[in-house]
């Protein structure tokens, strides 16, 4: 479950973000609140609050940036560096608030899923950082300025399954 979006418009794939409905619920034994955030504080509320209603083990997943790197050579790209952000995913805000240790410039935003082509990029000077998912996509391009923000992804398994709920 989200920590923000929640379960969104409840509604299944394509019209909305869930898989299942609602009575998926009813066959879980655990509930993990993902929270792609700097600040965890409303998924720790929520893990709270729905472990209380559901009546079963709730834990935080917690997403965080770990560093940038270039997609060519492994380098790691220094803070304060000004940089154009750009992806082409479903929330790019949550993509755009990792980047505070940077001096983002700009920000371009391309649909979920889109296909990039050179003139995605031929007018872009500088340093560009995208997504680990975009920088795939990224790498058939023959530019040496392209950074990918790797996320560092923590949640405690073993409270997750400990039977303490």
């Amino acid at each position: 479950m989200d920590s923000v979006k929640g379960f969104g418009n409840e509604l299944l794939l394509p019209a909305g973000p869930l898989r299942e409905g609602a009575e998926a619920l009813d066959r879980i034994d655990r509930l993990v609140v993902v929270s792609k955030s700097l600040k965890h504080d409303v998924a720790q509320k929520v893990a709270r609050i729905m472990s209380k209603r559901l009546k079963l083990s709730t834990r935080v997943c917690y997403t965080e940036p770990e560093y940038v790197y270039n997609i060519k050579t492994g380098q790691r790209l220094m803070d304060g560096v000004p940089v154009t952000a750009m992806c082409a995913i479903g929330q790019p805000q949550q993509f755009y608030d990792f980047l505070t240790n940077y001096q983002v410039i700009k920000t371009i935003s391309f649909d979920d899923h889109h296909q990039y082509a050179p003139i995605d990029i031929v007018d872009i000077v500088g340093t560009i950082v995208t997504t680990e998912k975009d920088a795939v996509k990224l790498a058939r391009f023959d530019r040496d300025n392209i950074y990918a923000l790797r996320l560092k992804t923590t949640i405690d398994v073993e409270r997750l399954f400990a039977n303490d709920d």
